[in-house]
């Protein structure tokens, strides 16, 4: 478990490349509420920098409340001067890193092996069923492969990626059309035109495709052909390379963005805290703000707000130093200051990171008699 607290953008000089009236971003990344965002004018070579009058080290990143594409650049820059022509720390991370695939749609060996040129015919949005191809259709229509399309009707998400994998022997060929409302298309355009046996091409937004094969090889059991579809997360988090400079800059590359900018509502960048061992039997759940009351009668009468993850996480066998060091986290955010928490950062995609505040302080208690070892619980509730 790691915590992201005592962001060094809090205490930073903040210039910007460009920043939109009424989206400034002093305002938006000092406010701990991430619908205030900050917002460049643009979408490429947009940069935030912070400086400082002493030396602040850093070890992890995290941007909150972003409207990135998948496929976005971000490019953390350190230097002791406020000179950029070669810095002397350099590192890009990319959003498709952080990204979680889903939704994969794949098409069994079984629906190739009689085919030995081009695919024709249609794949009505009606087989694609509940994340998955109709699998009963393809197979008894195998020729019925030209084109689908991997979009839903009348939602554009700006954080989703399509993906094409494949592995199989002979030339293939990938076409794409894209289209900005999900029913004007464009001209079919070559995305892969390849003859080694794994490739990928990214689609954003609405798109189809269609698939050309030249003496195309399906093996029984090891060729497939599938979509992944990929959403960037709400927080994207990223371990960097140590250092401490006076001057750390972001720059950020996103020519997809639809929207023509690039947003964000909070950005820790911070030396961060690695907890020590938990109870893996909690998990995160869920709490409500909203209010009900019945009257006489028995009729239910509500308020339904928000739905907030939640989490009473207890740990064992903290040393001293750990204790002090969650003294020290604790001392710094009280129950008013919200933090970034992953649980598992290592396993992203089964729990994201949250942003959230302690709702209670927690209590050590010590599990043996010559205080080597403590116990405590960590409540947290997720924050918007």
């Amino acid at each position: 478990m790691i915590i992201l607290y005592d962001s060094i953008v809090e205490t930073a000089t903040i210039t910007s490349s460009s920043e939109e009236s009424g989206y400034e971003w002093e305002d938006a990344l000092l406010d701990i509420r991430l619908p205030r965002v900050g917002r460049f004018t643009g979408d490429t070579s947009e940069w935030l920098k912070f400086a400082f009058t002493n030396l602040k080290k850093i070890n992890y990143l995290a941007i909150l409340g972003h409207n990135l594409n998948n496929g976005a650049a971000i490019t953390l820059e350190g230097n002791n001067t406020d000179v950029w022509t070669s810095p002397s720390y350099s590192e890009t991370i990319y959003t498709s890193n952080a990204a979680n695939y889903y939704n994969s749609y794949i098409v069994g060996s079984q629906v190739f092996q009689d085919v030995t040129n081009s695919l024709s015919g249609v794949a009505p949005d009606d087989y694609l069923q509940n994340g998955t191809l109709d699998y009963d259709y393809f197979t008894s229509n195998p020729t019925n492969f030209q084109h689908m399309s991997i979009y839903e009707s009348g939602t554009i998400d700006l954080k989703s990626e399509n993906k094409l994998e494949w592995e199989a022997s002979g030339d293939v060929e990938i076409q794409f059309r894209d289209s900005t409302d999900g029913s004007s298309w464009g001209s079919w355009t070559t995305a892969i035109d390849a003859t080694t046996t794994s490739e990928r091409a990214k689609v954003y937004r609405y798109a189809e495709f269609r698939v050309l094969f030249t003496s195309p090889t399906w093996g029984d059991t090891t060729s497939y052909f599938q979509i992944l579809t990929s959403i960037v997360p709400d927080i994207i988090t990223s371990s960097v390379t140590e250092g401490s400079y006076l001057y750390w800059r972001l720059t950020f590359e996103d020519p997809n963005n639809e929207d023509g900018y690039i947003e964000i509502g909070n950005i820790f960048l911070v030396d961060s805290l690695t907890m020590p061992g938990m109870n893996v039997s909690k998990i995160v759940s869920k709490s409500t703000n909203s209010t009900v009351t019945k009257n006489a009668s028995g009729q239910l009468f509500a308020n339904r707000r928000t739905q907030l993850n939640y989490a009473e996480i207890t740990f064992s066998s903290a040393v001293e130093s750990d204790r002090q060091n969650v003294k020290d986290f604790v001392d710094s955010v009280d129950i008013t200051n919200p933090f970034v928490l992953l649980i598992w950062e290592d396993s992203l995609d089964v729990q994201p990171p949250i942003y959230c505040n302690l709702t209670e302080l927690p209590v050590f208690t010590k599990e043996t008699t010559d205080y080597v070892s403590w116990g405590f619980d960590m409540k947290i509730e997720e924050c918007k």
